[in-house]
């Protein structure tokens, strides 16, 4: 039996030796006055100004130039470890059993799988996101924050159709230019940082959703639909016939994650808060596949039928005030906008 860490360890060494084969740098940006006001106005959006010195020791000691891959490897993990407070007492086991990783996949978001290609079952499980998710995941938020800023961030309100239609290019052909565009050029340090904390915060809920639905395959114990995705990994052209099994696990994994999510916030405008981010997530999917002409997956709903899907179990679960529900509504025409423009 294989360790989900050997296997991910191959899985890493066999993805970058591909001749496609891609990866993220990270490059320092502004002067190191601007950098310590964006770090600021980042720690007072999250309350945390009590770090500023231990923080400040960081930054200054961080490479002009580096490897973004370990960073978001951190990230990942550490989202991932946060949500053992999401789960039940008795899915907690399954959890500290899975291993969690990233790697540039291609047109796939993330997939758990609990065996190799070759049938050897692992100890545990291996849940690996798309290494590009994330810069498509600041992307859309980044879109998402500009096309709604009011009050005394008004000024700096513009159209975010832009960064979504980089999301859709990003996805499908990972690239440095759509890496560079996660950034709020043209405003203020201290602007900056606190929109910079609010597309962080947008991004770890949409990586939070999208670990708890690969978690949810798990818990369901999804094994052998499970081992029919592993020509996501494996490069292979095998062909898998879709049947009524494979969409109820992913509708299942789906209202696994939402469920989760839910139960950890205590507020019912939050929580549609939180659903419109989910919500912008699949219209954001619906749409790539519209501009590809072919599902992603075809073990896999479409994505707007399982967006909706999520939708109804919102509508029927959560109550929604007057104010709520106007900036929900808001927020689905706009993504009817940047749909008919992208």
């Amino acid at each position: 039996m294989q360790s989900p860490q050997e296997y991910l360890a191959y899985l890493t060494q066999v993805s970058r030796n591909r001749h496609d084969a891609w990866w993220l740098v990270s490059e320092q940006t502004g002067t190191p006055e601007s950098r310590r006001t964006k770090l600021m106005a980042t720690l007072r959006f999250f309350g945390q100004e009590q770090r500023a010195t231990e923080l400040e020791a960081l930054l200054d000691s961080e490479q002009l130039k580096s490897d973004l891959s370990p960073s978001l490897l951190g990230v990942v993990d550490q989202t991932a470890r946060d949500l053992e407070e999401y789960l039940l007492p008795s899915e907690v086991e399954v959890f500290r059993r899975t291993v969690f990783g990233l790697l540039p996949l291609s047109a796939v978001d993330g997939f758990c799988v609990d065996r190799t290609p070759w049938g050897a079952k692992l100890d545990g499980y291996l849940v690996v996101l798309n290494e590009g998710l994330f810069i498509c995941a600041q992307l859309l938020a980044k879109a998402f924050l500009l096309e709604n800023l009011d009050g005394d961030l008004l000024e700096f309100k513009q159209p975010g159709v832009e960064s979504y239609r980089r999301a859709i290019e990003h996805f499908l052909a990972p690239s440095a230019k759509h890496t560079n565009s996660v950034l709020f050029e043209g405003v203020p340090p201290d602007i900056e940082g606190a929109l910079s904390a609010a597309q962080m915060q947008m991004t770890i809920l949409l990586l939070q959703f999208v670990l708890l639905h690969e978690i949810g395959h798990a818990v369901h114990r999804d094994h052998e639909l499970m081992a029919e995705y592993q020509f996501h990994v494996a490069g292979t052209q095998a062909t898998v016939k879709q049947t009524e099994r494979h969409w109820s696990a992913e509708y299942a994994a789906d209202g696994y994650a939402l469920e989760r999510i839910l139960g950890h916030t205590t507020a019912d405008a939050s929580r549609w808060a939180n659903f419109v981010v989910i919500y912008v997530f699949f219209h954001w999917l619906s749409v790539v596949e519209s501009v590809t002409g072919k599902p992603l997956c075809p073990l896999h709903p479409p994505p707007a039928v399982r967006g909706d899907a999520l939708r109804k179990v919102m509508t029927d679960r959560v109550p929604l005030d007057s104010q709520t529900a106007a900036l929900v509504e808001k927020s689905f025409k706009v993504l009817e906008t940047w749909a008919r423009l992208s």
